[in-house]
């Protein structure tokens, strides 16, 4: 394991970019405090409203929109 994190999260399945204590490092900082600014299709709101989802968890705001910008 010479080349440090990347090295490491090779052989062990984790994302480029994550150290071995479970922290990933990102260059997002938007975080969106409700789903209605999310920019999420209606019918997908009306899900999570209908689900009892009020505010999105704190990885939800900032997740959703990472992911949906750059599905990779």
């Amino acid at each position: 394991m010479s080349g440090g994190f990347v090295d490491y999260n090779r052989e062990h399945g984790g994302p480029e970019g994550m150290d071995p204590n479970g922290v990933i490092k990102s260059n997002w900082n938007e975080i969106v405090d409700n789903f209605d600014d999310m920019n999420l299709k209606e019918s997908l709101l009306q899900g999570i409203y209908a689900y009892g989802f009020e505010k999105p968890s704190a990885i939800q705001q900032q997740a959703i929109i990472p992911c949906i910008k750059d599905p990779k």
